[in-house]
């Protein structure tokens, strides 16, 4: 404990000279005393994937059981720690990501450092140890915690019925979105503007695509402070024409439909959920080796390596846009990810229902 806590006041000195500052608000009874009451711990002055962590708690009789924390990385442990020492007597941890997203080499550096730091003693803050996936319990918890029975996978559900392929929809969107002719190659990506998405290689490999088909298109969806600078890059390679950005839109599976192929050239990921997203909609997948294979759920997915040249990404992505989408075979993995599934898992190991 002693060797804990500190830790926990080197942590917070670092915090200091970095010059944030930290506040937190303990848990108070509704009136009621039986409604969900928020304890919320926030961390001021870190990027924006930093400028929180709630911790929700639920209430029986008066007292705070239950509490979750849901952590991109271990530097947010402050809401676990305000938890624990709130007397919460089940604290989860939830890891949902797979490295720091900070496009600045030197603050991703020193965040890298943290997160290693606040990683030797966040899972002895938490009574259970969840994640997204394997690859993101790596990321969060030690190694014995993630091959032990203290941890389990709470996989990211989708509405199987929402993402499901319709023909009709797809003529639709195609023409809503001025798609020239009914052979035309559009590729698709869902994601935020963020170092971690990596949009700047994927323009550079859609350069490639236009090398070799000429009529391709490629739709960016998302938003996110690197949008005006993917948008440059795609000036400078003079494809600008070629690239759409609708922007983030709520419809996402419409636009699902009108795609051909899914790329997704991430740096890094806990479990994607617009990788599952696609593969329900029948679309051959293009991903990069740093995604957890845990991601695939059909026989249409190709893993290509970052160090890989935008040309030969282009080449794959050729060749599987030949693919029949109609054909594509769905795994049991998928089943790990419907609605029903989840609902199960969460009645089995959080018990709240």
């Amino acid at each position: 404990m002693k060797t804990l806590k500190r830790m926990l006041a080197v942590m917070l000195a670092v915090v200091m000279m970095m010059g944030l500052g930290v506040t937190s608000m303990a848990a108070t009874p509704s009136a009621d005393g039986e409604i969900t009451v928020p304890v919320k711990v926030e961390v001021v002055g870190l990027p924006s994937n930093y400028t929180g962590t709630a911790t929700v708690g639920v209430l029986y009789d008066g007292n705070v059981t239950l509490s979750e924390d849901d952590n991109p990385t271990a530097m947010d442990f402050i809401g676990a720690k305000a938890a624990k020492d709130a007397g919460v007597k089940e604290v989860i941890l939830h890891s949902h990501s797979g490295g720091n997203d900070c496009g600045n080499v030197c603050k991703r550096l020193l965040y890298d450092v943290l997160h290693k730091i606040c990683r030797t003693f966040l899972f002895r803050l938490g009574t259970r140890h969840y994640a997204c996936s394997k690859s993101a319990g790596y990321w969060m918890y030690p190694k014995r915690i993630v091959e032990s029975e203290a941890f389990q996978i709470l996989y990211n559900a989708v509405d199987m019925e929402y993402y499901r392929y319709d023909e009709e929809m797809r003529k639709q969107v195609r023409m809503e979105m001025q798609v020239p002719r009914t052979d035309t190659l559009v590729l698709g990506h869902v994601g935020n503007f963020c170092y971690q998405k990596n949009q700047e290689f994927l323009v550079r490999v859609m350069a490639e695509v236009l090398k070799r088909c000429p009529n391709a298109r490629l739709w960016c969806l998302g938003k996110g402070e690197n949008e005006q600078k993917i948008r440059k890059l795609a000036q400078k390679f003079h494809i600008e024409e070629q690239i759409r950005f609708p922007g983030q839109k709520e419809d996402i599976g419409s636009y699902y439909q009108g795609m051909d192929v899914f790329v997704l050239p991430s740096r890094f990921e806990g479990l994607p959920l617009v990788g599952i997203e696609a593969q329900c909609m029948q679309l051959p997948c293009v991903f990069s080796d740093a995604i957890t294979k845990e991601v695939q759920i059909q026989d249409h997915c190709v893993f290509l390596s970052l160090h890989k040249s935008p040309e030969i990404w282009a080449e794959e992505i050729l060749k599987i846009s030949r693919y029949d989408r109609t054909q594509v075979q769905m795994t049991e993995q998928m089943k790990c990810y419907t609605l029903e599934e989840q609902r199960k898992q969460m009645r089995r190991w959080i018990c709240l229902w």
